[in-house]
């Protein structure tokens, strides 16, 4: 038994993503709101997995002992991937841009959960040269904000809440000035950027080369009736449930 307890401690040590995975499922920022309002962080999260983990032993003298432990490793098993798609956005002033889409994903037993997001665009208020925007949030809006290009982005898990400072009401505000980007708190989001014009669920179905506006708006996407209005607009209820 504690060879058993030897080999999960270090698979415990070996999974660096049990932070968002076994202790912290990734879930939506939408889904933390609708399926449990009350949860709370566990504080104790490895004594929590390891006690998870005691569950998959096997019984002393079991012959497929190690084949077991392989099964118990693949549970926290994390795969990495990356997804780019064109996309059609429509910004304020009327106008059909095309965006370039990409994100970095992590996949296991418990989901997906973009960790990573890149937007690239062209704009005659920046002379038509490419631009491109990287953090470790969720783009839900582009537009141009007083000439400037904005941003609107929120965490996608608790891993990135932590990371950026755990804001109430979970949101930022991006604006592009003098070559670089300014990060700005949800405060300083104007209520003209509040509604989404990026794909909301972040990622684009299997098959599909490009989002087309029309794509974008039908009852499959950004119209479908499982979204709640926090999914499409701003919200100072979405208030992050984490705490």
């Amino acid at each position: 038994m504690t060879s058993d307890i030897n080999a999960i401690t270090g698979i415990l040590d070996l999974t660096p993503e049990l932070y968002a995975g076994a202790i912290n499922p990734p879930i939506s920022f939408e889904t933390a709101q609708i399926t449990n309002p009350t949860r709370k962080p566990h504080k104790s999260g490895h004594i929590n997995a390891l006690m998870l983990l005691l569950l998959f032993l096997p019984i002393s003298g079991c012959t497929d002992h190690w084949k077991h432990m392989e099964e118990v490793r693949e549970l926290f098993r994390v795969e990495h991937f990356s997804k780019e798609w064109p996309e059609e956005v429509q910004l304020s002033d009327g106008r059909i841009i095309e965006v370039t889409q990409k994100r970095r994903y992590e996949k296991s037993v418990h989901g997906i959960a973009a960790r990573e997001a890149w937007l690239r665009f062209r704009l005659s208020e920046t002379n038509f040269l490419e631009i491109e925007w990287h953090e470790n949030l969720s783009p839900m809006r582009l537009d141009v904000l007083e000439g400037k290009p904005f941003i609107v982005a929120y965490p996608p898990t608790y891993r990135e809440y932590v990371q950026y400072g755990r804001p109430k009401p979970a949101y930022f505000g991006f604006t592009y000035e003098n070559s670089q980007w300014l990060r700005l708190p949800y405060a300083n989001i104007p209520e003209s950027q509040y509604d989404a014009n990026l794909l909301i669920d972040n990622i684009l179905p299997e098959g599909m080369t490009k989002m087309t506006l029309i794509d974008k708006n039908s009852k499959q996407f950004n119209n479908h009736r499982a979204l709640g209005k926090c999914a499409k607009r701003v919200s100072e209820e979405r208030i992050c449930s984490w705490e």
